[in-house]
């Protein structure tokens, strides 16, 4: 019991930390970085599920919408 809640306090405080990104770009905070692919993954999520409106209405659902990663080198371009 006890090795079951300290695996789950584990999980939850690894959830929640965020990524390392390593970038070179010290104008964005890796916190940024990470609250920006959440939100995007998850609007591609709805989007792949057929969950997201588009006014007012369902929009068809994605066929091959993947989970996107952070790219320093395209942040560096952008």
């Amino acid at each position: 019991m006890l090795s079951s809640l300290a695996w789950i306090a584990g999980f939850i405080i690894a959830c929640s930390a965020t990524i390392d990104y390593q970038c070179w770009n010290f104008k964005s905070t890796d916190e940024i970085r990470d609250l920006y692919l959440k939100q995007v993954n998850a609007l591609r999520q709805q989007i792949a599920q057929g969950q997201a409106l588009c006014k007012n209405a369902s929009c068809p659902q994605g066929k091959t919408i993947y989970r996107m990663f952070w790219d320093c080198m395209l942040e560096m371009e952008a």
